[in-house]
């Protein structure tokens, strides 16, 4: 089986989303628990794709800057990325891939189903807590940080 998942990064680094919490009582006192403020107003957004098995890690899906994940989208590119990538993994083996909840794709998908979604729930949070954003200036120096990242991912903490 695949898991697959999207994730919007940008430059400012990893903002925290509706599921992270820093419990603090101060701004200050945040930052040093891993906090991340904003260094631009605007930070370009771009969108990475990436699947997880049993077998390893699929390469990224490095999507462009005005590209959005719609429905079209998912099924013209990122259904054969997987394919290719699944197909790669598995080699001669019967694979299955289990699509994450996004709108532009989503069925009947258990809510908040850390089992089921083990990049949105785990893996992405690793990968972004080993990104050295002072480092990144640029869009390519954010897809290098994310690549360095990604390749240290230890794959028994993927299967656990």
């Amino acid at each position: 089986m695949m898991f697959t998942d999207e994730k919007i990064f940008n430059r400012n680094g990893y903002l925290k989303s509706k599921n992270d919490v820093i419990w603090a009582n101060s701004k200050s006192e945040a930052d040093v628990d891993n906090g991340i403020y904003a260094k631009e107003k605007f930070p370009v957004l771009f969108m990475v794709a990436r699947g997880a098995t049993w077998n390893g890690l699929t390469t990224p899906y490095f999507f462009e800057t005005d590209e959005h994940l719609n429905g079209e989208m998912y099924s013209r590119k990122l259904l054969s990325f997987y394919k290719v990538e699944g197909d790669r993994l598995f080699g001669d083996q019967n694979w299955c891939l289990q699509q994450d909840g996004a709108i532009s794709h989503t069925n009947r998908w258990p809510p908040n189903s850390p089992e089921l979604n083990p990049l949105d729930y785990s893996i992405w949070d690793s990968i972004n807590k080993n990104i050295d954003y002072e480092k990144v200036q640029t869009k390519d120096d954010l897809e290098k940080e994310i690549m360095k990242s990604w390749k240290s991912i230890d794959m028994d903490y993927v299967r656990q």
